[in-house]
Parts: structure tokens; sequence; C-alpha cells
């Protein structure tokens, strides 16, 4: 095993991984609530 891997096995760079998941309607209700506007969606993939 490497340097960067921790005693249960897991390397640092999966345990520093995130992954997110958005639904559009759910994000769009949410902006529009807290009065924000998003202008550009595809800057958020």
């Amino acid at each position: 095993m490497s340097e960067r891997t921790r005693r249960n096995g897991i390397s640092d760079d999966r345990m520093n991984c995130a992954v997110v998941l958005i639904d559009g309607g759910s994000l769009f209700r949410a902006a529009t609530q807290l009065s924000l506007e998003i202008r550009c969606y595809r800057k958020l993939v």
C-alpha cells in the first residue's frame, strides 16, 4: 500500500471526494424562495 493509504485501506484521495446530486426543479424553487437569480445553470455542472 502507498504512503497515502490510511489504516482502513481507503486512500486520502477517496476520503476527500464528495458527490452532490441536485434536482433542477428543487434548485429553481429554492432559488425563487430565497430571491436568488441563477443566471447560468451550466456553470453549476
